[in-house]
This record gives structure tokens, sequence and C-alpha cells, in this order.
């Protein structure tokens, strides 16, 4: 609850010094407004009111205090953060991370900052209800159920995810579904069912697969919290899987085979049906759910190799990206899905292979610091990547993501302009940003990634007068976490062109990333 305390000779200049408070909240421009960074501040002493200045005065001195506090602030985790009048948290998916963390810990969270950190959060709560307002807080941040998969990876690495789902109740499954994007409609006859024996790879660290498959079972394969948690399990395991469109649709099937001989025809949104198929064909009468694009959350999905037969979906292909001046639209090529194979307009047939499991929920934790790189400009490829079609062609084939093609297109980029693998900008994607090709890949990765790279260097040059050298390299610094990303700039580096382009304009949640992107101009050193 917020208060504001006003002292004055009489009653009308307390009303003026509310009125001059309240024009001045209004108008004041703050340090953090618009950041990833949350910060919170437990008190702000404004000091002497004068009634005969205007309120841009005390906008100035409310402005001046904010960013005293901004410099002093410590992080909500800090012993002391308790007792401070401001904290921070390094995005806005950290607080319900780190408050999930601290109840299944069993320590209290009597901390001033809680309740501001997470919506509807009040320590007089049983345990398991504020366990579960702070995941629902956790999709509804601004990177949805990357953010979901972010506290569940946590909690699953230090043993604590089942103080979490054992306070799930039934309810909570189809509640968590529509928050993460997950639609369901009643099945439509164009629809068609997948063959036995089709599902697709996934889940293949062993510890992660057995702990899943534990609550499946307690569950039931049909239950909506069982495909939830399928699906960001899913996503824990490779982050871009938040750009395919049928996610849940996976999750659905994979939820299924993780407990064999059960039968459990259910729908998404938990309600029961009939119990009439044969055992052997679970996984083919589930409903297959469509997903709809929620404000934070995005395109979810399943392998192109597991679509239905000769089912034709418009694309464009990396070739003719290249060859095309103007922004791209669906329907350039037909990209048709047979068996366990799918053709990109000629080139070999794209086979993914799972020898490796990928091995991103292992990654390091990003500094607290902004950390120097030398592709600052890196990220301007996004919305390049966006207006060249790269959505609809992962979208047409969502092995690419299996293949990480996304990170793998950043860094053949940073690479082809020298840029060195220590680049922070490169820690970013991993492994598949340094070159590092997986079994199975080499030939079709090489053909999108070459197509891909001639696309962008061609829209860059034609449509703004600037190569990829001059987008990309400049100096920068980042800040990360698992679910967002930071760039800071120099404001005195800032192109007109890439301004005039709106290439520096926040993409926001970006899903075949798996981050939320912002940039920031800065001054200097600021």
């Amino acid at each position: 609850m917020e208060t504001v305390r006003l002292t004055a000779r009489s009653p009308a200049l307390v009303r003026r010094g509310a009125l001059l408070l309240e024009d001045a909240l209004r108008t004041a421009s703050f340090p953090e407004s618009g950041r990833g960074r949350v910060l919170l501040i437990r008190r702000l002493p404004v000091g002497v009111i004068h009634g005969h200045l205007p309120p841009a005065s005390v906008a100035l001195a409310l402005e001046r205090l904010v960013r005293q506090l901004a410099v002093s602030a410590v992080h909500a985790l800090d012993p002391s953060a308790g007792k401070q009048d401001a904290v921070f948290f390094h995005d806005d998916a950290e607080p319900p991370l780190a408050l999930v963390e601290r109840l299944v810990r069993g320590e209290p969270a009597t901390a001033w900052f809680w309740p501001l950190a997470v919506p509807d959060f009040s320590p007089s709560r049983p345990r398991d209800e504020q366990l579960r307002r702070a995941l629902a807080s956790s999709v509804s941040s601004s990177a949805g159920l990357a953010a979901a998969a972010r506290l569940v990876e946590a909690l699953h690495a230090r043993g604590g995810l089942g103080v979490l789902l054992g306070a799930l109740r039934p309810d909570d499954g189809p509640a968590l579904l529509a928050a993460s994007g997950a639609n369901t409609p009643e099945r439509g006859p164009a629809r068609s069912q997948v063959a036995r024996g089709s599902e697709p790879p996934g889940l293949e660290a062993p510890r992660l697969r057995d702990s899943v498959s534990r609550w499946v079972a307690t569950w039931g394969p049909g239950d909506a919290r069982s495909i939830w948690l399928v699906a960001v399990a899913l996503v824990m395991e490779r982050a871009t899987r938040m750009a395919d469109l049928r996610l849940f649709e996976r999750a659905t099937r994979l939820a299924a085979v993780l407990v064999p001989g059960e039968q459990s025809p259910l729908r998404l949104d938990g309600a029961a049906t009939p119990d009439t198929a044969a055992a052997s064909s679970s996984a083919a009468s589930l409903a297959e759910p469509s997903v709809r694009k929620p404000p934070r959350a995005s395109r979810t999905g399943h392998d192109a190799r597991h679509a239905p037969a000769l089912v034709e979906t418009p694309a464009p292909t990396p070739e003719r990206l290249a060859s095309r001046e103007e922004p791209l639209s669906a329907g350039i090529i037909t990209v048709t899905a047979m068996g366990a194979h799918a053709a990109i307009d000629g080139a070999a047939p794209v086979t993914p292979s799972h020898s490796e499991p990928p091995a991103q929920a292992d990654a390091p934790r990003w500094p607290d610091t902004p950390v120097p790189t030398t592709l600052g400009g890196l990220f301007f490829l996004v919305p390049v990547l966006e207006r060249l079609g790269f959505p609809a062609l992962l979208d047409a084939v969502p092995s690419l993501l299996e293949a990480d093609v996304p990170e793998r297109l950043f860094g053949a980029i940073a690479r082809r302009l020298g840029a060195p693998a220590s680049d922070a900008a490169l820690a970013l994607f991993g492994a598949g940003a340094l070159g590092v090709t997986p079994r199975g890949w080499e030939y079709d990765v090489d053909f999108v990634l070459r197509g891909l790279h001639l696309a962008a260097r061609r829209w860059c040059l034609r449509r703004g007068g600037l190569g990829l050298r001059t987008l990309v390299q400049r100096p920068a610094r980042i800040l990360a976490t698992r679910t967002h990303v930071d760039v800071l700039l120099d404001i005195r580096q800032a192109d007109a062109r890439i301004r005039g382009l709106g290439l520096d304009v926040d993409p926001g949640w970006v899903p075949w990333l798996g981050r939320v992107v912002r940039f920031h101009y800065l001054f200097g050193a600021d």
C-alpha cells in the first residue's frame, strides 16, 4: 500500500503540496523506467515542497532522489535488503523465482519488498497458496513460459521441484496452460491424427525425464498439469522451442508415452472423454490443441518431421530470402512433411540427430554487472530477420529449431566478422554460436545459414545502405539473465540509418531466441 505523508501549517497548504506532488509524479522521468531491471523503493523522502514553485521543480527533486536510490540499491537477495530503502531484481522473472526458492527452503518471506515484487502475494497466506501465486506471476512475466521454465529448472537443480509441484491443484493446470499460450478448442475435421510411434524426441536428460515421468504418472498423462510440465521441460532443454507452433501438441503426445500402458484420452482443459481406444493408440487418440498467441507468450510447437503426411505450409526459403529486396510474406515455397523428413525447396532432407543432448540447462550464470562486447549491434538483426520472414520459415520447418539454427546464425555472422569466441555476445548463445554442429545436421544447417546470412546482408545494403559489419560491430555492454537481454549502447554512437529503419526499437519477447531483448541508449559510461 502506498502512503503519502504531508505536513504543513494549514490544510490549504497540504492540498497544494498534494497537487504539486501528484503532477510531479506524472511528469518525472525516472532512470529505471522501461528497463529490464526492477527497482523497488520503500520510502522516498521528498523534503520541503515550496508552494510557490511549479510542479517541475518537485519532479526534478524526485528524479534526483530516485537516481540516488538506484545507485545505492542492493539486490533483493542480499542479507541487508530488508533494511534498505531500495532493492532491485535483474528482471521481472526473477522476483517469483527468488520467492519460490525461499518458500521451498522453508524461509519466511516477510521483507517489505515481496508484496511489491510479486503481485497478489501476501505472507499471511498458506505456503501452498503462496507457491501457486508466485508461479502464476512467473508465467505472466514478460518472458512467459520461458520464465516458468527458468523457475522449474532452478528448483529441479536444487532438489526442491517436488514442493512446488505438490502444491498444484487440478484446477491450476488449465489456468497455467492458458497463461502459457495453449488453447483447447474442439478438434476440427481438418486436424490429422499423428501416427503411432511418431512421437518427437525430447527430454533426453535422464534425471529430468525421470522427474517429469514421476509427476505425469502421479497426475495422469491427460491432466493439464502434466501437459504443462512436459512443455516446460521441453523448453528447459532448448529455449528456442518456444517458437514451435505445436509445443503443447507435442507435450500432449509426449506425456502419453512417458507413462506406457496408461490410457488417458483427455483434453487439455482437464475434461475426461470415454476410454474407448486401445492402449497402444493412446498417443494418437489424445486431442491435439491449437495454440493462440498471448501478449507475452508466442509460437509454440512440434518437430516438422512428425507433421501429417502431405501437409503443405507456405514459407520462405533461405535462397529466396536472399534474392528479394522487399520484406517477405508467406507463400514463397511449399514445405512438404512426409514421414521423418522435411524438404526445403530442393535441399537435402533435414533429418535431426539427437545423439547429443543439449546442454542449455547447464549454462553458467551471467555476471550481475554489464559485460563489454564488440558486437553491440548483433541484436539489431532480430527485426531484420523478422522482416525477412524468418519466423515463417521456423513455423514451416520446426526441426530447424532442434538444430539451434537461430543461435548458429548469430554465431556464423559474428565469426564471419572476425569476432573472438570469447566475446560476451557469443556466450549468450552457447556452443551452437561457436560452430559446434551436432551429427546429422552438417549439410542442411550450412545451407540454411548461408542463405539467411546472404539475405540479411542484402536487406541491410538495399534498405539502409549499410553492411553487416557496420550494423553489428559496435561497442556496447550486455546485461543478461536466462530469459532477458539488455544491450547498453552509447548514444553518441547512434547511427541515423539504424534509427531510420527502426532496428533499435525494443524487440521485446523474441520466441525463436527464448529471450526478452531491450536496447538502452546511455551517455558515455553512465
